[in-house]
This record gives structure tokens, C-alpha cells and sequence, in this order.
């Protein structure tokens, strides 16, 4: 379920993601049109329609900061970063995240970011915070 607080909730069912060389990340992420290869058109139009979701909220983030965006370090892919986070805290793992996402300059660029970089801590702490909590 995609969250914002006080905008909007959405659920997104039985998205796929990936684990493998000690990294997760959302399959398909890694192509600029963000189709996932070797799934039936279905399956792949909801894992495109996720992505893109993703893109679209960095990109809203993006344009609400302004400037300022461009003072948090991986301001580029900030949502990417946190879905993937959420499913290590659902799967209660601790890998490396792999997101892709286009440059200012047009180019498509795949980063991996260490399981103890601040950005992914920053993002499992949100997800977290953000669980009902139970009595």
C-alpha cells in the first residue's frame, strides 16, 4: 500500500521484487520504460504501472522542494528507495537496494546503495515509524 498521509492511499497487489547478490530491488526498475522481461503482459503492466507510480511520486516530491531537492542526497529516487525498504522491513531482511532512475541529463542510471548507507537506515526507520502500532 502506497501512503500519503492526508492525499491518498493505494494498494498495488502482488508486486514483484528481487534478491539476489545480497541486493533487493522492484523487478523491472532496472529498464528505463521499466517493463519487467519474461512475465505475462499482465504481470508486467502492473509491475510498469508500480514503477511508474514510484516515479511519478519522486517527481512530485521533487517539484514540491524545489531548489532545495537538490540538497538531499539521493533525491533522484527518494520513493524508489523507500518501497524497497518497506519490503525489507515486510520480509524482515537486511540487503543492499538497487533502484534506476534517469539523470537530469536524460541518461538511465542504476545505482546500488549499501544495506548500512543513511539512506536505506533513514528509509527502514520511516517504514517503521509509520506501522499501526499494537497494544
Amino acid at each position: 500500500m502506497a501512503v500519503r498521509q492526508g492525499l491518498f492511499s493505494t494498494v498495488f497487489a502482488n508486486v514483484l521484487f528481487v534478491e539476489s547478490s545480497d541486493t533487493a530491488y522492484v523487478f523491472g526498475i532496472e529498464t528505463p520504460d521499466a517493463r519487467a522481461g519474461g512475465l505475462p503482459a499482465d504481470v508486467a503492466d502492473q509491475q510498469q504501472r508500480f514503477i511508474q507510480f514510484l516515479r511519478e511520486q519522486t517527481h512530485e516530491d521533487i517539484r514540491a522542494l524545489g531548489m532545495l531537492a537538490k540538497v538531499f542526497r539521493g533525491h533522484e529516487y527518494g520513493c524508489e528507495v523507500a518501497a524497497t525498504a518497506a519490503y525489507l522491513v515486510a520480509r524482515d531482511v537486511c540487503l543492499n537496494l538497487g533502484v534506476g532512475y534517469q539523470t537530469e541529463s536524460g541518461a538511465y542510471e542504476l545505482v546500488g546503495i549499501h544495506k548500512d548507507d543513511d539512506l536505506v537506515v533513514q528509509a527502514r526507520l520511516a517504514v517503521l515509524n509509520d506501522e499501526p502500532q499494537h497494544p
